[in-house]
């Protein structure tokens, strides 16, 4: 957005009021005439269908450097503007009455996936930058499907679940014979359900893998079983030179091992963390993502068998060497304490990876608990100060804690960060790939900022340990042990006295296919029908616990947005669940050659809300079935389209407004409260295709680097800012356009120029206004139920398609009126979106 246009075209003023604050224009300014739209108006409620013309492009505006920006901006006081004169009526302006009717009570706020802990890419959530610091060993759990000839001891896989002969051992891809000797394992469904005992011998059979279980079972039907174990030692798949000391830790660490160091025979480090190498493996548009710039801490705690050193080093492969000292090592644990200045500028070209080096001189030395941490951060939680203020001026009604958590144990779920171990659930790896953040950190980053919890319960746990969770979140401190854990972390209060709702979801998705086909394979159960019955079982356990309120708890089963009918075998199969959520991913670009027809289809699927997909949801649930939204965003990952228009659209301010009036439709269309964006950071993931890289699905492009926001994040803080109490009923007498039957709009549809949502907050009124006219301002003139002050923002571009991405563009402009709410007259520029909050 540049700043001339949006001085030009905002003129936003009350024609009821002469003392009213207006954005700053030069005197005598007015709104240059837009060309005529080219899709005609029409008065009546359905237009004809006819498909979506060119437009006319808009007059060129000359343009200013934009002011240095915030990227999430406090409410700063909105300094004095110079008024605006009153624009002439315009005669077809959108007519908004907010009426006093409820039609939805006690609505909340938009939330927020803090999503993957990805230090290879943008995902840098942590004050310490370093997974798994106290080099711990793996947790390895997996749920398959048993094949329907199994006998009472012998469970092969389904054919479709994993082929042998894909097995690497030197890359540690697929689990050799004798893996999964001595494991746990449980049947999860069908007539043998509940049944556990040990893995009497783990082999390969006709390229199939084959588990032999003592004990007598029945898997009929193909029943679904888990297996556990945690992995011996410190496993690398680069470095044979780390070795895991279970039998020696560093004073008071609460870990269980340390890592054995020796000297390499090339000279090359001993051990190697890669951080911030997104861009020189993968995607090179990243450019760096962990800019290593100003003052740094590194810490590693160290002892060896004798006396030597220990050479550390913290460089990138381009050259750039930021901390390097040798430093003696003697036969007693000590703490070493490291700082530097950094500088770190981004490049022309593709950066080299970011890594931590460590040589042993001579002999052995043994390390533990070491960090690497921006020297300012002082966040009360482990996540950084750019996590915590980021989600604070987000401000969701709900945080949801998804990060690969599909194969903790509820010990390391809630394990300090120096004893948290990584982990594995996939038929693919034999190393735990996996590290993130703790439940009890999650729960404090909830607290701090606001937000109901919801906890995605790993499918792997047990009976026990779901009902051992709920006494973590519920009991009194001294009524069992999960609870004076908590107490002992610093919770007294059970966590169900901090928050309103707990929202606990049981695995993500676990209805996948179990097959090669699935992302979350060795973590799913092949359908609804194992999933309810699988679920219903653990929630069922869940209720039964003496601390279990139904008031404090929202328990869950993820669906399937694109199989309806995949909610039908769900509840089918359960009666313990509270909610179905699913995840309506939106937009395709399968037709692209216009705005109209990359951006309109956007507007047009958030008003197919009553009709679509998700409606159909809807119909099979039960009347005590609520619905929610686990995920959802932008998506154009499908197709194979030129990447650079692909990447215009996700990024753009057209269509990041997009996302909050999907949003907001769902909420007043189909009454759902519970909603959450997918995720917080990412700069990039791959296409379905694998050929270019979609600028999705971060409403952040990055924390650590440029810190700027993407439109989506920016839109849904503004509606945040306004949403609360009770969502009122909104009549809008605009003209409309209709979006033909294109990327996959079901069917043509009328979708107003104008649309508006509003809520009663005590005694303050909100209001969302959206122009999903692309080529033209638009007048409104609203009618609330009260009258008063009003503060807001305004969400405008010059171009469409203007983005953060390289430079910040977009940024939301503050707006002030000293009385507001009869017959008051704005004008909305082009794809805009206004929020205001007015109190008498």
């Amino acid at each position: 957005m540049r700043q001339i246009f949006l001085l030009l075209t905002i003129c936003i003023l009350l024609s009821s009021c002469t003392n009213t604050a207006t954005p700053t224009t030069p005197p005598n300014t007015t709104v240059p005439t837009a060309p005529p739209a080219t899709i005609a108006p029409t008065n009546t409620p359905q237009p004809t269908e006819t498909a979506i013309p060119t437009p006319t492009p808009l007059p060129t505006n000359t343009a200013t450097a934009l002011p240095t920006a915030t990227p999430v901006p406090t409410n700063t006081p909105v300094p004095t503007n110079t008024p605006l004169p009153t624009p002439t009526a315009d005669p077809n302006a959108a007519v908004i009455d907010v009426t006093d009717e409820i039609v939805l009570r006690d609505v909340k706020r938009l939330g927020l996936n803090i999503g993957q802990y990805n230090i290879n890419a943008a995902g840098f959530l942590m004050t310490n930058v370093i997974p798994n610091p106290g080099f711990e060993s793996a947790e390895f759990h997996l749920i398959f499907i048993a094949d329907d000839n199994a006998t009472t001891e012998r469970a092969p896989a389904r054919a479709d679940f994993w082929n042998t002969d894909w097995n690497n051992l030197e890359f540690h891809i697929g689990h050799h014979e004798g893996f999964w000797n001595g494991a746990e394992y449980e049947v999860l469904t069908g007539a043998a359900a509940g049944q556990r005992g040990t893995v009497s011998d783990f082999t390969h059979e006709n390229n199939r893998l084959v588990w032999y279980l003592d004990g007598d079972n029945n898997f009929v039907g193909g029943a679904a079983i888990m297996v556990r174990q945690v992995l011996p030692g410190f496993i690398s798949d680069r470095f044979p030179t780390v070795i895991g000391e279970p039998n020696d830790t560093r004073p008071n660490s609460p870990g269980t091992q340390s890592a054995r160091l020796t000297p390499r025979d090339d000279d090359l480090s001993s051990y190697t963390r890669f951080l911030d190498q997104f861009a020189a493996t993968e995607n090179p548009e990243a450019g760096k993502l962990l800019q290593m710039d100003g003052e740094w801490n590194y810490s590693v705690w160290a002892k060896s068998d004798g006396g030597t050193t220990l050479r550390i080093r913290v460089a990138r492969e381009d050259g750039a060497t930021f901390l390097e000292e040798t430093v003696p090592v003697g036969a007693e644990w000590t703490l070493i304490e490291l700082s530097f200045t950094g500088e770190d500028p981004q490049i022309a070209g593709v950066p080299g990876r970011l890594r931590i080096d460590l040589w042993p001189n001579e002999g052995m030395v043994l390390v533990d608990d070491h960090t690497l941490k921006r020297a300012e951060y002082d966040s009360p939680t482990r996540f950084s100060d750019r996590v915590v203020e980021t989600v604070q001026a987000y401000n969701p009604g709900i945080v949801r804690f998804w990060a690969s958590n599909l194969s903790h144990s509820l010990d390391n779920a809630l394990s300090a960060e120096f004893a948290h171990k990584p982990t594995g659930f996939s038929p693919q790896r034999t190393v735990g790939l996996f590290f993130t953040y703790s439940l009890h950190e999650f729960l404090m980053l909830a607290e701090l900022v606001g937000a109901e919890p919801w906890y995605v319960i790993p499918p792997t746990f047990t009976e026990q340990e779901a009902q051992n969770l709920i006494a973590y979140l519920a009991a009194p401190a001294d009524a069992h042990p999960y609870a004076a854990l908590r107490a002992e972390m610093g919770q007294t209060a059970p966590w169900t006295e901090v928050f309103p709702l707990i929202h606990l979801e049981w695995g993500n998705e676990i209805w996948g296919g179990a097959n090669g086909a699935d992302p979350f394979l060795g973590a799913t159960l092949g359908g609804g029908q194992r999933a309810g019955e699988y679920a219903n079982r653990r929630m069922a356990a869940m209720r039964a616990v003496e601390w279990f309120q139904p008031d404090d708890f929202n328990l869950i089963i993820g669906g399937q947005y694109r199989a309806p009918d995949r909610q039908a075998e769900i509840e089918n199969n359960s009666n313990n669940h509270d909610t179905i959520a699913i995840a309506p991913y939106y937009g395709v670009l399968e037709q692209y050659a216009t705005d109209e027809e990359r951006y309109l289809p956007l507007y047009a699927h958030a008003n197919e809300a009553g009709t679509g997909l998700l409606s159909q949801s809807v119909a099979r649930l039960s009347a005590e079935t609520e619905i929610a939204i686990y995920e959802t965003n932008l998506h154009m990952v499908e197709n194979d389209i030129p990447n650079d228009i692909r990447n215009d659209v996700l990024s753009s301010q057209g269509a990041g407004i997009s996302l909050p009036l999907t949003m907001l439709h769902y909420m007043r269309d189909l009454g759902i409260r519970n909603q959450a964006v997918w995720e917080l950071v990412e700069f990039s993931t791959r296409t379905f295709r694998g050929e270019g890289w979609a600028r999705l699905f971060g409403v952040m492009r990055d924390l650590e680097a440029t810190y700027r926001p993407r439109p989506t994040y920016i839109a849904m803080q503004m509606a945040n800012d306004v949403i609360g109490g009770d969502m009122l009923a909104v009549n809008v007498q605009v003209d409309s356009y209709t979006v033909p039957a294109i990327n996959r709009v079901i069917r043509p549809i009328s979708v107003p120029y104008v649309e508006a949502f509003a809520f009663q907050n005590g005694d303050q009124t909100g209001i969302i206004l959206f122009n999903t006219d692309i080529v033209n301002a638009r007048q409104a003139v609203i009618n609330l139920p009260t009258t008063g002050a009003a503060t807001g923002w305004l969400l405008a571009a010059e171009n469409i398609n203007d983005d953060n991405e390289d430079a910040l563009q977009v940024a939301r402009q503050p707006l002030q009126f000293a009385e507001f709410g009869i017959e008051s007259r704005l004008t909305l520029p082009p794809h805009s979106m206004i929020v205001l909050t007015v109190d008498p």
